[in-house]
């Protein structure tokens, strides 16, 4: 009687992570933010980017106080598919 137990919960176990296998989603770890801001010179002569931004109003408020400019940042590559990467 015991036997039919384990069995049975280890056939329910291993349907569950069948299950959650095939359910599940890739992970976006990366936040794409659509806006950089670009400080220039001053009189220590050092640029840098910040690509930071979600919006260009948001954008343009940092730099209107600091100087410099907003522009585009490059879209981030595309994500492959989970179904791609399986070799059956």
């Amino acid at each position: 009687m015991q036997r039919h137990g384990v069995n049975s919960l280890c056939g329910a176990l291993l349907s569950l992570a069948a299950a959650a296998w095939f359910m599940a989603v890739p992970a976006k770890a990366e936040v794409y933010y659509p806006w950089c801001a670009q400080y220039g010179g001053g009189s220590h002569g050092i640029n840098s980017t910040v690509c930071s931004f979600t919006t260009h109003a948001q954008c343009m408020a940092t730099v209107r106080g600091l100087g410099g400019f907003c522009s585009p940042n490059a879209p981030p590559p595309p994500i492959r598919s989970r179904d791609r990467e399986r070799h059956w």
